[in-house]
């Protein structure tokens, strides 16, 4: 594209800009360094621009990103052309910063800036926390699709209607049924709105040039104080409380007074030093004294706005408020990002246009959304990622394809539903027709990656051993039960189900993620594991099969189901007298705690029924059964209570 040339208002010295598209931002003269609003020139103007000789090299004009009103542009081959461009700010409503230096590219990436003072590597082990975190939840991602199916076995994804009638819920969302949806839209146009949410894209506003992965999650939602959001939490620990330690780090507050944090990692070239910005947007307002004391940083003044300057990072107070006028924004950067952070305020920096346009398909009301591009997560994984992570990272990277440009993956709590959602960009050269056809093909060989993960992991826990045996079925049920298909180039997938199913998904996710790590530390020992030969047979009668040693953990366990798990290992049929244990006063729900490792099941039995004076337990051999009764009932009907202990 030929450039053009812009007039300084102060000294007409030649600006030249290489597209139209910086027009509206802000530039600085070379050779007077005075900041203005780049503005069409005039016919004349136009004219004269070609005759100048071309610039020496370095003299190429600085410009500052797009102001917030303006949208960013996006060029894709499939984005709709340009909005026209909105009214420039008058050059004095503009604060006088100076503009960083941006090399103007079809993908921008940080510059190799100076560091300034020694090279430091503090930084890159916050980063490999966040991103480590990160890489958690991508894998949590995957195990969400998999298990999706044991509370939701049919999916019906509820999408909104363009001109729903004012009061009429019925025709509020339209389902999606045996592939069809009813509605103004097109299928993939239904499956990205299906999610229920605001419909305000993430933005990068405060965010210096450079993204190239953004993290954006609601904490207070998270580590809230519902019931819901209590259970998600314990069922993740102890990397909940991981990961609320790290956000409260980053965000100068306990994760439950922050709405939003935006994170965004700025890769550069490989073998840099991985960096971040971290936007913090609080619930309510907080003191400016405060804020600036939390800090501990040091005031500079010699930006457009003050900065706080404290060890390696830079800190900025933003320009949202609340009704009593306290600050609910605080910005956090590399001290190296100092000059462009009041910049970003008015003039968000670039990202890479797939970045760019894959944001503009993303909503900030989602619990949690993750947006990069493929090539990072296997390039730079290794810097960002902890080692225990990161075979599982690359997994999911290998799993939406070497020609996937850019990806987004995002989880949203709606109510008692619980969805998920990934939408995956093709690059420039991959075959459109073709691409759909073969992400979807290779997300159909996980089930099989998942079956030799499970060949490798044998704990010695029943409870976890029947999650992981059942991983490669559910995750073959997800694809067959999903929706997905696509909008133009990208290929979306949707899954929806209950809300309660959530806390049990994240539970066994992080058992397996666990045991996972365990076997890749102890190959032999796990190898060893698998290998072991179950018994071939069982002995016909029934209290010789529960003197075989089972698994015994119970934590809380109601009384029924402790029985009907027993059962269910002994291989022994076991009926409770519900009328019996009601008239003493028991209940099927009385919770039963125990450790016992491997042991006999009579053991087992014999530890519950002795906290219950009037319980006893029956082996009817003739019935093949044990039944779990009262002393009194089975005096009644003629039973002997069996004794365990003999």
């Amino acid at each position: 594209m030929s450039g053009f040339t812009v007039p300084c208002p102060k000294c007409n010295a030649s600006l030249k800009l290489p597209s139209r598209k910086l027009l509206g931002r802000i530039g600085k003269c070379p050779k007077c360094a005075l900041k203005f609003v780049l503005e069409e020139p005039d016919e004349v103007q136009l004219e004269l621009a070609d005759a100048p000789p071309k610039e020496p090299v370095g003299q190429a004009p600085r410009h500052v990103p797009d102001t917030p009103a303006q949208p960013p542009q996006i060029n894709t081959a499939s984005a709709a052309p340009p909005a026209p461009q909105q009214p420039a700010a008058q050059p004095e409503q503009i604060p006088d910063f100076g503009a960083p230096t941006i090399k103007v590219d079809d993908d921008i990436r940080p510059s190799k800036r100076r560091r300034r003072g020694s090279k430091k590597r503090s930084n890159n082990v916050i980063v490999q926390v966040i991103a480590g975190g990160l890489g958690v939840i991508c894998v949590f991602g995957l195990l969400f699709w998999g298990l999706s199916s044991m509370k939701a076995p049919a999916i019906e994804v509820a999408v909104k209607n363009n001109t729903p009638p004012a009061n009429d819920p019925s025709q509020t969302t339209s389902p999606v049924s045996n592939g069809v949806i009813d509605g103004g839209k097109s299928r993939g146009e239904m499956l990205l709105d299906a999610i229920p949410g605001s419909g305000n894209p993430i933005t990068l506003k405060y965010v210096p040039a450079g993204t190239s992965m953004v993290i954006h999650l609601h904490p207070s939602r998270f580590w809230g104080a519902t019931a819901d959001a209590t259970a998600l939490r314990q069922s993740l620990e102890p990397l909940s409380t991981w990961a609320g330690t790290r956000i409260e780090e980053i965000a100068l507050a306990p994760p439950e007074e922050v709405d939003e944090l935006l994170i965004s990692l700025m890769l550069g070239a490989l073998g840099e030093e991985p960096r971040y910005v971290a936007v913090i947007r609080y619930k309510t307002g907080r003191q400016k004294s405060a804020l600036i004391k939390t800090m501990q940083g040091v005031r500079s003044d010699q930006y457009a706005r003050p900065v706080y300057m404290a060890g390696d990072r830079a800190y900025l107070i933003g320009d949202e408020v609340d009704q009593e006028q306290r600050p609910l924004v605080v910005v956090s950067a590399p001290v190296d990002y100092a000059e462009e952070l009041p910049e970003a305020i008015v003039a968000p920096g670039l990202a890479g246009r797939a970045i760019e346009a894959m944001l503009s398909t993303t909503d900030r009301s989602r619990l949690f959304t993750l947006v990069g591009l493929q090539n990072d997560l296997k390039v730079h994984g290794p810097a960002l990622i902890p080692e225990d992570t990161l075979p599982l990272v690359r997994q999911f990277a290998e799993a939406i394809g070497d020609q996937t440009d850019s990806f987004q993956f995002n989880l949203q709590m709606s109510g008692d539903e619980f969805f998920t959602q990934l939408v995956l960009q093709p690059s420039s050269f991959a075959n459109k027709s073709q691409y759909a056809r073969k992400v979807h093909g290779q997300l159909e060989a996980i089930p099989q990656s998942l079956a030799t993960l499970r060949s490798q992991l044998d704990p010695p826990e029943v409870g976890k051993h029947q999650v992981i045996e059942q991983m490669p079925t559910f995750f073959e049920a997800w694809l067959t039960s999903s929706i997905h298909d696509t909008l133009g180039s990208q290929v979306i997938y949707v899954s929806r189900l209950p809300a309660i199913a959530a806390p049990n998904i994240a539970l066994a996710s992080v058992l397996t993620w666990k045991e996972s790590i365990w076997a890749a530390e102890h190959p032999q020992t796990a190898v060893a594991q698998a290998n072991t030969p179950k018994a071939p047979t069982l002995p016909d009668k029934v209290i010789d099969r529960l003197k075989l040693p089972i698994d015994i953990e119970f934590s809380r366990t109601p009384l029924q189901e402790a029985f009907a798990y027993i059962a269910e290992e002994s291989k022994v049929k076991i009926e409770i007298d519900g009328d019996a244990l009601k008239f003493s006063g028991y209940t099927k729900n009385m919770p039963q705690i125990m450790t016992l490792g491997k042991a006999p099941a009579t053991t087992a039995i014999q530890k519950i029924i002795s906290q219950y004076d009037a319980m006893c337990v029956v082996v009817e051999e003739d019935k093949s059964r044990m039944l779990v009764t009262t002393k009194s009932f089975a005096k009644d009907q003629g039973l002997t209570p069996t004794d365990l202990n003999q």
